[in-house]
């Protein structure tokens, strides 16, 4: 059950960031661009701090505090030049959606299996997905900057295709707690 709530929180999630992807396509990728430079840049500050206050010195300690350098360098850069990483966000976004639509794959075969109900539709959808991920990445190499906003839509609309298979797909599965 808890598995359950879990996949649906997330597919839910997932839909708001689809319409979010399709709304907003560029603010979508500046955005997250940034919020990934500022994560990168916590953690190495994280890291700093941390080895400072354990007075680890040693190798290990030396290592962290050096990836912890370039996380911050990294993540400043990133924060301050997005555009740098928003090139390769339309293929995170595709690989993302083909991840998701392996994992709802693998809940049609749990259907199939603890379920009399009908698997074929979802596993079709599920197949559809992977594929759409798939186009997208392939799609992306192809004419990046030519129709970035306009792939952010689809790929939008496709995420909240996604989302909306993966809550049926979860509303159909059967847990040990269901029965």
């Amino acid at each position: 059950m808890k598995s359950k709530l879990t996949m649906l929180a997330s597919a839910v999630l997932l839909l708001i960031v689809g319409v979010a992807m399709i709304i907003y396509p560029t603010a979508f990728v500046t955005v997250t661009v940034k919020v990934v430079g500022c994560v990168l840049a916590i953690i190495g500050l994280v890291g700093i701090i941390t080895t400072v206050i354990a007075k680890n010195f040693g190798v290990s300690g030396i290592t962290t505090i050096v990836g912890s350098v370039v996380s911050m360098i990294i993540g400043a850069v990133i924060f301050f030049k997005p555009e740098l990483l928003t090139t390769y966000t339309p293929y995170v976004i595709g690989g993302l959606i083909s991840i998701y639509g392996i994992i709802n794959l693998i809940h049609c075969f749990d259907i199939k299996k603890n379920t009399d109900r009908n698997w074929a539709v979802p596993l079709a959808l599920s197949a559809v997905t992977i594929l759409a991920g798939i186009i997208i990445i392939l799609f992306v190499a192809l004419y990046t900057a030519l129709v970035m906003d306009i792939l952010i839509c689809i790929a939008g609309i496709i995420v909240v295709y996604s989302a909306g298979v993966s809550i049926w797909i979860n509303l159909m599965r059967k847990t040990k707690k269901d029965e």
